[in-house]
């Protein structure tokens, strides 16, 4: 099931409890770690060992005693009913090309554009909604992009009341209700396209065109949308929120609690939990590991794959088309189930049809032992189209 979420809400909310409690990086780094408990072995899953299952974070909105409509606010600004204020900041930074730009940010969009003049350039458009200006004002007051060069790296940093800690009831909240209906804190980039970037952006949507340089992206609540990430280092995790992706390659790319839709990928690693994904094609060699998600659907297979090693639990690998591809390989299901209706696979299994694990060895095509598809599942099953 595909996750859904309002941003806008999310946002709100999220800052609130995070800066009542003193600490939005300490709230982030919970959400992002591990959630994980042990369950009772009775009610284990039998995948070896005993499973692990994700305990999802209290409602914000109930926890707060708030209730905020995203849908009311928009119609609110919409219709001038509420107050705004605003600011905007730039700033221009000379980028060498063994510079790395650092962006963080929360509580809006970070667009990324590419150009070809050796520089960093860094706009933000700040907004506050509040039923008061006054509120919308002391708000705004309170936010700052903080920038700085040590050696090879620029960085720009979204600052929030004393670093995001102090003031944050009193900016936030009335005594009956909360001052603020809405932020927005919105990044326009313009950077060389072979830099190294990393971005950590919470509570909003990052926007990646075609890019050559290192990244490392790791975010919370965001949803991530990006043309072809092609540097073979680098490294992307999301949390609470939607990924959708043209092309990739790199060490790792990792989606929790959230959906992945990649059209195309070439050496890399992929980590999907709890939300469904779907990658168009695989080129070269890939690593996949899903858990607790719907499906996980592989449309097509490049005829000069090398290696694909699929590992699932709690998830369904569907595998589309495989025309011309040779390759051998080697299918494991532990509580589920095989379904090949595709003549160009031959797959037989050395275990009776009764046992719970079943273990499946063939080919793809004509079969190649330099190229190796193995797909390993627990409690769920195998289709080739």
């Amino acid at each position: 099931m595909k996750t859904k979420f309002r941003p806008g809400r999310l946002m709100l909310l999220m800052f609130f409890i995070v800066v009542a409690n003193r600490s939005i990086a300490q709230s982030a780094d919970k959400s992002e770690g591990d959630n994980s408990v042990i369950m009772p072995r009775n009610d284990a899953d039998t995948l070896g060992n005993n499973a692990t299952a994700f305990m999802p974070p209290a409602d914000p909105l109930k926890n707060a005693g708030i209730i905020y409509d995203e849908d009311n606010a928009d119609n609110q600004i919409k219709n001038g009913a509420l107050k705004i204020a605003s600011k905007k900041y730039s700033k221009l930074y000379a980028a060498g090309k063994l510079d790395e730009l650092m962006i963080e940010n929360r509580f809006g969009e970070v667009k990324i554009n590419t150009w070809n003049r050796s520089e960093f350039s860094v706009e933000v458009q700040v907004n506050i909604y509040a039923d008061k200006q006054t509120d919308a004002q002391g708000f705004l007051n309170a936010i700052n992009i903080s920038d700085s060069r040590r050696e090879a790296l620029v960085s720009f940093k979204t600052i929030i009341g004393d670093n995001g800690i102090n003031n944050g009831n009193v900016l936030w909240k009335g005594e009956d209700k909360p001052r603020i209906k809405k932020i927005e804190i919105n990044y326009i980039v313009f950077m060389p396209v072979k830099n190294a970037l990393s971005i950590i952006n919470n509570y909003g949507t990052t926007i990646l065109p075609d890019f050559e340089g290192k990244l490392m992206l790791n975010s919370l609540y965001s949803n991530l949308k990006a043309k072809r990430l092609i540097n073979p280092l680098n490294y992307v995790k999301v949390n609470f929120g939607d990924v959708d992706i043209e092309g990739f390659s790199g060490t790792r790319l990792e989606v929790l609690h959230g959906s992945l839709d990649l059209n195309e990928g070439s050496n890399f690693s992929v980590s999907v939990s709890y939300g469904p994904a779907r990658i168009g094609k695989i080129y070269s060699s890939a690593t996949i590991d899903a858990r607790f998600g719907k499906q996980f659907r592989i449309e097509d297979i490049d005829k000069n794959i090398k290696t694909l090693h699929v590992n699932a639990a709690y998830t369904s690998v569907q595998v589309g088309r495989i025309t011309g591809v040779n390759a051998n390989c080697d299918v494991s299901t532990y509580y589920g189930t095989l379904n090949n209706s595709d003549p160009q696979i031959t797959l037989t299994s050395d275990k009776s049809p009764d046992n719970q694990e079943k273990s499946y060895k063939g080919r793809l095509g004509k079969g190649d032992a330099n190229r190796n598809i193995v797909i390993k599942t627990n409690f769920g099953r195998v289709n080739f189209d």
